[in-house]
């Protein structure tokens, strides 16, 4: 994952995600580097951290770490994360 935005940005704070007080998405980023498509600047799911900033998760960690037995079965290293 990482963050949204360029904290350089001169204009980050108007280029900044905005979210409603439920974390949905109000307006999207609008800065440098974005690509015309979704949230963000590239693809993933674009959330609202701890912090209140726009996080893009690019990959979820249980799609990381899957690994497959020799049944053809699949396990994560981390099963707390599924």
């Amino acid at each position: 994952m990482t963050l949204v935005g360029y904290t350089s940005d001169p204009k980050a704070e108007e280029h900044q995600v905005k979210f409603d007080v439920d974390g949905n998405i109000i307006r999207g980023y609008g800065g440098k580097g974005w690509d015309g498509i979704g949230f963000a600047e590239g693809p993933g799911e674009v959330v609202r951290g701890l912090s209140g900033e726009a996080v893009r998760i690019i990959k979820k960690p249980s799609e990381l770490f899957q690994c497959p037995t020799p049944e053809g079965k699949s396990f994560s290293f981390f099963p707390r994360l599924q």
